[in-house]
């Protein structure tokens, strides 16, 4: 498995590492890139996602929808 070497990427290891939770802005980031990256035509499933209010909150800063 090749190493990504993103801000994110580098990010994610670190709270990895210290056994914290992702936060939802960063897991936002990374679903946001990969929506806009492929035409989804507005057709796809986030299944178990919003998970809390917060996530919820996150969800409606990055997407507006």
């Amino acid at each position: 498995m090749s190493k990504v070497n993103t801000p994110e990427a580098e990010a994610i290891r670190k709270f990895s590492k210290d056994n914290k939770e992702i936060p939802p802005s960063l897991v936002l980031t990374l679903m946001r890139k990969k929506i806009e990256k492929h035409d989804y035509k507005g057709n796809f499933l986030i299944s178990g996602y919003p998970r809390t209010v917060e996530d919820a909150k996150e969800w409606d800063k990055h997407f507006g929808w």
